[in-house]
């Protein structure tokens, strides 16, 4: 049996490595240079830059269990379990082992905003208890996507909660302001991350894909033009180094962007396209930022409130990460602009994105005026699906009208919350069901 997988991301080569696994020859066509999608890793001066997924965590079940039966589950190792939230350009660290007693004596929330909280936890309660919270399939949530964060952040609660809690919480998940974001993302957050241990994989997040598929045959800088059925199965046609080809193929997983999926699946864009109108890809800019001096703290990750900082979603703070991120006493930092802000940036020069960056980081961090030695700029004309408030009923339709047993699957991130788990989850629930439904259909 032959399959070709359209997309090198991680939900490609998670399609790609069960299909082989199952005996199938497979094939991934990649519109770009690299594997790995947005999980991509740059080595600049002694630093490995992760300028797009940044972390796992141990509620990553689908990526857990494909690193270990890809026999690479070594290489994911724990990183700090600290994390900060910024308040009058203060980082206040919060173990995330003990969130309760960092929560209520740190001093980032009044008292009464504590106490307001507890509305918040009876109602993720209450959504997790009827199942509506499982981030492999958000589509469950259809029933409670009815408002934005801020909207239910303004409904229940005080402004000091939205601009100092959930806004800051938010706004890692998407690059997005907890305006733009649907309450279900806040809620799964809050029922599937918080109290798990956090995680990153050694080499790079990129080195997961590009393990995965290092025994398949790989068509790079090849972009997709078509991918359709035929008498023999599935035919895909692309535009490559050597010219213009079409390959057949018993059958193919489509792990590419929603854009993409629709301009090149013509015989099931009627399918797609009510999905692709409830959301749109962001634009992203990620700023990394190297210096000799080790700054003090030892969170992973910073969570920055709109209110104080505009401009920068989430500080990751990449030496606290994984030790082969940055030299021995040095500091990583990479910053990821808000999706407004990206757009707003998307034309400067590289040189003024990393002065507006690390004129922020001086503030939280003063010890880094004047010592930097490494700064690189990465700019995602796609970076995450923003799903519209509602959206996720056209999730639970999608996944509702997809045929296990056709020829051509889906698989992608935008098929329930975005992320690396999501993205693996699917790429092998594709897999899957080809081999459930074609492999023994050509042995018999």
């Amino acid at each position: 049996m032959k399959a070709i997988v359209v997309g090198a991301g991680l939900a490609g080569s998670s399609a790609a490595f069960t299909l082989a696994r199952a005996g199938f020859q497979v094939k991934i066509i990649e519109s770009t240079g690299q594997i790995g999608g947005r999980a991509s890793t740059v080595s600049k001066n002694g630093y490995l830059i992760d300028t797009g997924c940044s972390a796992t965590t141990s509620a990553y079940t689908s990526y857990m269990a494909l690193a270990h039966e890809a026999g690479v589950g070594d290489l994911i190792v724990p990183a700090s379990p600290c994390v900060g939230i910024v308040r009058g350009n203060k980082v206040f660290e919060i173990d995330t082992r003990h969130m309760v007693r960092d929560g209520l004596f740190g001093g980032f929330l009044s008292l009464g905003a504590k106490l307001g909280l507890i509305r918040l936890v009876r109602d993720v309660a209450v959504a997790k208890s009827k199942g509506m919270l499982d981030f492999s399939d958000m589509s469950k949530a259809a029933p409670i996507d009815n408002e934005s964060v801020a909207d239910y952040a303004q409904r229940e609660f005080s402004a000091e909660i939205n601009d100092h809690f959930f806004d800051p919480l938010v706004r890692p998940m998407l690059l997005a302001n907890s305006h733009l974001v649907s309450k279900v993302e806040f809620f799964s957050l809050l029922a599937n991350y918080l109290d798990a241990e956090m995680s990153s994989m050694r080499g790079g997040q990129q080195s997961f894909a590009q393990l995965l598929a290092k025994d398949v045959a790989i068509e790079l800088n090849s972009p997709v033009s078509a991918v359709r059925r035929d008498a023999e199965g599935v035919a895909v046609s692309w535009s490559g180094p050597a010219g213009d080809i079409t390959e057949r193929a018993d059958a193919c997983v489509v792990a590419c962007h929603l854009d993409n999926a629709v301009d090149i699946c013509a015989e099931y864009r009627s399918l797609l396209q009510p999905l692709r109108d409830s959301m749109r890809y962001t634009r992203a800019i990620s700023v990394a930022i190297g210096s000799p001096v080790r700054v003090p703290g030892q969170s992973f990750v910073v969570f920055l409130p709109y209110c104080e900082e505009p401009h920068m979603a989430t500080l990751f703070l990449e030496h606290n990460k994984c030790d082969d991120r940055a030299p021995a006493g040095h500091s990583l930092f990479t910053a990821y602009l808000e999706a407004e802000a990206s757009e707003a940036s998307w034309g400067k020069s590289d040189d003024d994105i990393v002065a507006q960056a690390l004129d922020y980081l001086c503030r939280l961090y003063p010890m880094l005026r004047g010592q930097v030695d490494m700064a690189h700029v990465k700019r995602w004309e796609k970076a995450l699906p923003l799903m519209k408030v509602g959206g996720y009923s056209e999730v639970a339709r999608l996944h509702a009208s997809i045929d296990p047993a056709a020829r051509i699957q889906f698989a992608g991130d935008y098929l329930s919350g975005a992320g690396q788990n999501t993205a693996v989850d699917y790429g092998v629930k594709a897999a899957k069901n080809l081999i459930a439904h074609h492999r023994v259909h050509q042995r018999s």
